[in-house]
């Protein structure tokens, strides 16, 4: 057994919202296919507030312990899925994404667990927080009929109203990479305080 387990922060999302995203976004997974782009598979779209990569056992008590500590002091919140978009851009296209309407609540919760993990020697991030959905990972190198038909998609897709989902939790997950794609396992899960107000 390996002493070192591979490691990220996120908000879990409710099932029926990561089946409904998915079927919005059939049309371009039909269009794109799978020779272009690795999709992420519906139960497992999330978002990610901190990938810390390996970690070792006999650190990720004290990581659970401080980050305890750190997220049930913040409150729960409400976001919106809000539409589609693509890093780092169209031209050299990488990641595709839904994007993520929020309150300062959800930035300040980033900060936070940014903040504690940076405590334990991890390096925080060199980008600004743009909170997303990652939906696929473009085969390299993308060809340019590839990027036409990718730019044409996401010109006319539109993601319908889904309705605010309700974030009351913080989860730690074990990502084991297989020829499959990642598997998930949860690690720890903390609950926010809805005793604070937003």
């Amino acid at each position: 057994m390996s002493n070192l387990i591979r490691t990220f922060i996120a908000i879990e999302l409710p099932s029926p919202i990561q089946t409904h995203l998915y079927k919005e976004t059939q049309g371009l997974r039909n269009k794109l296919g799978h020779q272009a782009v690795r999709w992420v598979p519906a139960e497992n779209i999330h978002l990610t507030l901190k990938f810390l990569g390996d970690v070792s056992r006999s650190n990720l008590e004290i990581l659970s312990s401080m980050l305890a500590r750190e997220i049930t002091q913040h409150p729960d919140f409400f976001m919106e899925i809000s539409n589609f978009g693509v890093f780092p851009n169209v031209k050299r296209p990488r990641v595709i994404w839904a994007g993520i309407k929020a309150p300062e609540s959800l930035y300040a919760l980033q900060k936070g667990v940014e903040r504690t993990t940076a405590l334990l020697g991890y390096a925080p991030e060199q980008h600004p927080f743009h909170p997303h959905l990652t939906l696929g990972r473009m085969r390299q190198p993308v060809h340019s009929e590839t990027r036409h038909t990718l730019r044409q998609q996401l010109a006319k897709a539109s993601i319908p109203p889904l309705g605010s989902i309700h974030v009351t939790s913080v989860t730690v997950f074990q990502s084991t990479l297989t020829p499959q794609g990642a598997m998930y396992r949860t690690l720890f899960n903390y609950s926010l305080n809805s005793e604070v107000s937003n």
